[in-house]
Formats: C-alpha cells, sequence, structure tokens
C-alpha cells in the first residue's frame, strides 16, 4: 500500500487524507466519531490498569492518574465535533461499531483471565495472557502505552511486551509519514539528544555514536520525574515483515534502538507514549490527532500477519551473538550479586511477616552469597546455551565466530536446535538464493517440473509453505497465482504466506 497517497485542495483549503471527507483542518473540527476508553476518576480501585500498572512503589494510585481520562476528552473536544466517553469498567467491543475510531486508553475489563501454571516452587511454567478483545475486533482502534501489548498479545498481534521502558523522545521517525502531515502538517523539532547506553548491546546498535536526532513527544519522562509512567516499546523484528504491518518511528528505552514506539498492525495504532495530552507537547498532540485521522481508514482491516506469543526472528541471533561477545565475567558476577541480594532482601521480609517460606528460599538464607563458576566455566556455559550444539562443536568457546557465521548466513537461516535457535538450511545455501525470496520456489518447482520425485525440491515447497500438492503443475498454477501477494514469516512459522483477497474481490 503507498502511504503517501492523498488529494491536496488549493485555496486555503485543507489537505484531504486518502479522499475521505472528514473535515479536518488544523483550525476546523472534524466530523469523524471518537470514542475514548478511559478509566473512572472515583473508581480506579477497580480499574485492572490502575491496580496493575499505575501504583506508584508504595502501591498507592498516583493523583495524577484521575486526571487521565478528563485529558484525553478536553484534547479530542477540540479537533472532534462526535467525541464521546465510556469508562472502562463500563466498555463492551459491541459499543465501538458506533465510532469510527475507538481509542483505548485504559484496559477494559477483561473478557477471558490471565492463566498461570507453577510448580512446586511457584516457578511459572505455563502462561497465557488475559484477553480483553475478541479475534473478531476489527475497528479502527488507537492503543495507548501498556494497553497496546495486553490487548495485542492475545490477538496475535506486533505490537509485543519488550519493554514497558520508553521515556519522553522519539528517534528513527518516518517524516514522510502521514501522521506527521496531514490533515496538520506538524514542523517537527528535532534535536540532538545522548545515545541510551543500553543500545550498544543490541546488534544494530553497536556503531552509533553519542548522539541521535530524536523528537521529543511529551514534556517529561519517567527517567527525569520519580514516579512518572513509562511508556511502551514493542520488538521491531519481523514487524513489517507484511504490508499490514509498519513502523513509524522508535523511541528511547533500554532496550534497542529499534525498539518500536510508533506503529500499525492491521486496524490497530501502537502509540507507545504514557503521557496524558497536557503532558504532551504541542506537535506530539497534533499528531495523536493525525494518527486518529490515519487509522480510521483501516476499520474493517484486521491483521492477517501474527506474531504468537514470545515469538522471535532470525535477526535474534545477531543480537544473541553480539551479547555473547559483549558480555565479561566481571558484569556476570555483579549482576549475580545484585539479585543474589534482591532476593535475599524479599525474602527477609517474608520472613518478618510471618510468611511460610519453602525449601528453596531457606536454602537461599543459608547462603553467604551466590555459587559465582570459574571463568572458564562461565564463558563455556554462557556459549553453549545460547547456540545450537552443532556450532558450539564447530566453534568452542571462540565468540567472535559465532557472529561471523550469523552475518555471513543471515539470509540461509532456519529454527533449529533449542529455543530462539537458528542454523543454515543447507539445501537453500547452495542456490544463493535466500529463503525468505520466492524465487526459492519458483526454483524448487522448476526441479520438479524435471523429475517429480525430487526430494530436495519437495523438502523446500513443504518446509516454506502451507501446501502439499502433488504434482509439478499444481505447484505452479499455485505460484504463478500468488506469486505477486507472497510475504515471508520469521514470526509465524518461518514460511511464505499468501495476502489474503480483499473483501469481496472474485
Amino acid at each position: 500500500m503507498d502511504n503517501s497517497v492523498s488529494k491536496s485542495v488549493t485555496g486555503g483549503l485543507c489537505t484531504i487524507v486518502l479522499a475521505i471527507a472528514i473535515g479536518a483542518c488544523a483550525d476546523t473540527k472534524s466530523d469523524l466519531r471518537v470514542l475514548y476508553v478511559g478509566d473512572h476518576p472515583d473508581r480506579l480501585e477497580q480499574s485492572p490498569s490502575a491496580k496493575n500498572i499505575y501504583r506508584n512503589a508504595q502501591g498507592a494510585i498516583p493523583e495524577w492518574h484521575k486526571r487521565r481520562t478528563a485529558s484525553f476528552e478536553h484534547l479530542l473536544s477540540q479537533h472532534f465535533t462526535d467525541v464521546t466517553v465510556v469508562y472502562s469498567d463500563e466498555y463492551t467491543e459491541s459499543i465501538s461499531d458506533n465510532f469510527d475510531v475507538t481509542i483505548f486508553g485504559d484496559l477494559p475489563v477483561a473478557a477471558k483471565a490471565a492463566f498461570y501454571e507453577r510448580d512446586e516452587n511457584g516457578v511459572t511454567t505455563a502462561f497465557e495472557p488475559a484477553e480483553y478483545l475478541s479475534p473478531k475486533f476489527d475497528n479502527a482502534s488507537v492503543l495507548i502505552g501498556f494497553v497496546s501489548p495486553a490487548i495485542g498479545q492475545p490477538l496475535e498481534l506486533k505490537m509485543d511486551w519488550l519493554c514497558l521502558c520508553l521515556d519522553a523522545h522519539a528517534h528513527n521517525l518516518e517524516t514522510k509519514h502521514p501522521i506527521f502531515n496531514y490533515p496538520n502538517k506538524v514542523d517537527l523539532t528535532i534535536t540532538s539528544q545522548p545515545t541510551p547506553e543500553s543500545y550498544d548491546y543490541y546488534y544494530n546498535g553497536r556503531d552509533l555514536g553519542e548522539t541521535i536526532p530524536m523528537w521529543r513527544v511529551q514534556t517529561t519522562g519517567y527517567v527525569t520525574e520519580r514516579g512518572f509512567q513509562p511508556g511502551m516499546v514493542s520488538s521491531a523484528n519481523g514487524f513489517s515483515n507484511a504490508p499490514d504491518g509498519e513502523v513509524i518511528a522508535a523511541g528511547v528505552n533500554t532496550k534497542s534502538v529499534s525498539a518500536v514506539s510508533l506503529a500499525r498492525h492491521g486496524n490497530f495504532f501502537h502509540w507507545g507514549f504514557s503521557a496524558r495530552p497536557d503532558e504532551m507537547t504541542d506537535e506530539a498532540k497534533r499528531v495523536f490527532i493525525n494518527a486518529i485521522h490515519y487509522i480510521a481508514q483501516y476499520d474493517g482491516q484486521a491483521a492477517y500477519s501474527r506474531r504468537p506469543y514470545r515469538a522471535r526472528t532470525r535477526d535474534s541471533m545477531l543480537d544473541i551473538a553480539h551479547q555473547v561477545s559483549y558480555d565479561t565475567y566481571s558484569d556476570y558476577i555483579e549482576s549475580q550479586v545484585q539479585s543474589f541480594e534482591f532476593l535475599r532482601n524479599r525474602i527477609e521480609k517474608r520472613q518478618e511477616q510471618g510468611e511460610r517460606l519453602s525449601f528453596a528460599d531457606r536454602k537461599l538464607l543459608s547462603q553467604d552469597g551466590p555459587d559465582i563458576p570459574s571463568e572458564s566455566e562461565w564463558l563455556n556455559d554462557r556459549v553453549k546455551n545460547a547456540f545450537p550444539e552443532q556450532l558450539f562443536e564447530r566453534f568452542g568457546t571462540n565468540r567472535d565466530e559465532y557472529l561471523k557465521y550469523y552475518e555471513n548466513n543471515l539470509e540461509f537461516l532456519m529454527p533449529g536446535g533449542g529455543q530462539y535457535q537458528y542454523v543454515v538450511d543447507t539445501d537453500v545455501e547452495s542456490l544463493d538464493i535466500a529463503n525468505r525470496d520466492p524465487q526459492v520456489l519458483n526454483v524448487a518447482i522448476s526441479w520438479l517440473e524435471k523429475d517429480a520425485e525430487d526430494a530436495r525440491a519437495l523438502s523446500i515447497l513443504e518446509r516454506y509453505t502451507t501446501e502439499s500438492f502433488r504434482t509439478a503443475a499444481e505447484w505452479r498454477e499455485w505460484f504463478g497465482k500468488n506469486v505477486d501477494r507472497f510475504y515471508f514469516t520469521d514470526l509465524d512459522g518461518h514460511r511464505f504466506e499468501v495476502i489474503p483477497e480483499p473483501a469481496g474481490s472474485e
């Protein structure tokens, strides 16, 4: 899809976005019908979001949260003629059918509670996130802050819970994107800001300079204001592997330089920043209004690509290999000591409160410190646990070799070994064609056309598709029909999928 499609009208009139007559100029209210779902200021103790997210270190709900819904209502009423607020504990998804865009500023009541399975030591062995919206929900929506992955993960959207650590600035902006230009043209104020220290721990942040061009979204953030609510970033890897997903900006966080702060997946817009409108910059307020207009065009267009819970991509191996080389034994010891002291303090507090301790708790209290392996033992375990056994047998503890391997073979990787581990598909490597290039299917089909029993061809086709045709002619017909609609997903099966036909098409 070409996001730049628009129609400009001269003579002082506003820009009409994507041929939708929304009547929205900087000084004219739009007739889009907007629903805001937020917490009732007098019922915060019953709010799932306020109870679980907005509590401060003392367990109290900050006073500022009580002003959250009113602040959004005030901003929206300045730009839209039809604005309705529904409190989160009264919301049902059928209400959204009466509106063009629904904004989830807080979580509605869960339709299905989270599921936890724990072993005898209290360690979680299985988990299913709570469900807030049904899979059939396809109304155009904006998801704010932590609400985004809370709603998105059970629907297998790309908005995962990478880190509740987004601060006040965005960077790596797609400045030509409509949310920065229509219906309000926003002249972004870009300044150079210090590069977060955490970025160099990730592969794509290893060569960054001391500063990064950034755009301020919030007037304050949790780094500079104690108790301020952090925003949410999602994983960038695989986010844009299909046309129904797009990354618009990253943001300052304690993970990666590419961690997503602004994005779209299907009918949902991810606004990762946490601030109320009265805590946003004037520029950010206008961009937020533009984002509402932008997502309106995707009403009824649910996402078709998926990110299953905790799914990773081949790019994760670049991070892992980089981090294995980056880690030091002294840092490991420091982290183990800090973790030990943190756990010990928690257990001691529970003991003081009269709580019965488990055998594991009592054992930890009897220790003077954590069990620290030797440096050679640590290095051996660190490398062995990170990579497939066949690579460990090849490279041993020569850490730099792993990164070279994944850099040189990124386009030929397939899942192998343990969780999040990848190895080279030698069948595809021999072709020197990326396994996410549809040409690899074309070549395999041509082999079948020459030899109907070609085992390597059948292996490639069955490995990278969900089809099981019997003849080369069937494979060729399927390929020719869909070649312009293929997309490759590392996240959901490591295979080619076909973009669905638009509703109502022949």
